[in-house]
């Protein structure tokens, strides 16, 4: 009824630079797991599930004084 295993990737992708007044960051992610059940001819449906997700994300930082930042 279950596999002996199942595969799980994960992949993430990171940028960040910018100078000593204006920073940025951005990231990218996936994930994908696969399940665990074993698929059988009698059932006429996909039984094992699978999961997705992607991630984003974006960060910019800004100096405006020597005090304040944003």
């Amino acid at each position: 009824m279950f596999r002996d295993m199942s595969l799980q990737s994960k992949t993430n992708l990171n940028i960040s630079g910018g100078s000593d007044n204006i920073k940025y960051f951005v990231s990218f992610g996936y994930l994908y797991q696969n399940g665990i059940l074993k698929n059988f001819d009698i059932i006429p449906y996909e039984n094992n599930y699978q999961y997705n997700r992607y991630n984003y994300r974006a960060n910019i930082d800004v100096k405006l004084t020597n005090t304040t930042s944003m």
